[in-house]
Formats: C-alpha cells, sequence, structure tokens
C-alpha cells in the first residue's frame, strides 16, 4: 500500500509543478495544493525523488541558483519540471514510480 501511494503521490506532484511547465513554482506553494492528499514527510519524499530522478529542477527562490533538498529549507526552494520530466508527463518515457 505504501509503495502505490508514493507512486501515485509521485506523479501528483510531478503534475501539480508542470501546471507551470516554463515557469519555477514555489515548493510551498505546490506544498499547499496538494495537502490535503499527503502529509509533509510524504510531499518531501516526492520532492527527493523526483529530484534525484531528474524529472524536475530544484533552486533558490531568492539564489536563482541550483540547490538541493538536502541542503536547504524546501520553503526557500522553487521547482520547474526538466525535460525529462516532460518527457515522463508525454509518455515518451515511463517509470513505474511515478503514476502519470
Amino acid at each position: 500500500m505504501r509503495a502505490a501511494a508514493f507512486t501515485r503521490s509521485n506523479g501528483q506532484v510531478l503534475r501539480t509543478v508542470n501546471i507551470l511547465r516554463h515557469k519555477y513554482v514555489s515548493l510551498q506553494d505546490v506544498r499547499c495544493a496538494v495537502e490535503r492528499d499527503m502529509d509533509e514527510q510524504q510531499y518531501l519524499d516526492c520532492i527527493n525523488f523526483l529530484s534525484e530522478a531528474e524529472y524536475i529542477h530544484l533552486r533558490g527562490i531568492s539564489s536563482k541558483q541550483p540547490a538541493s533538498l538536502a541542503d536547504a529549507d524546501y520553503m526557500q526552494l522553487e521547482a520547474k519540471v526538466s525535460e525529462r520530466g516532460i518527457r515522463l508527463l508525454q509518455g515518451e518515457l515511463s517509470d513505474k514510480m511515478v503514476d502519470t
């Protein structure tokens, strides 16, 4: 059950970030959009997976420099779907860990 929930959550977070596909969106705003469906730890697990799998790019809001969830508070970060993430959402790639 946990694995299925993680797969669904990954897809939900990726689709939410994709709403502004060509622009960065703050991770705090994404969190607000999905908070009814997952707790904060689940959300952070998804952000970590999606960034490590290179489906999203993360950067600091104020610095505009690439950043890692491991090194910054997620409320200070923003995300944008990567080329690889767009390919996944469009069905060109498949990943059993992301329900698209």
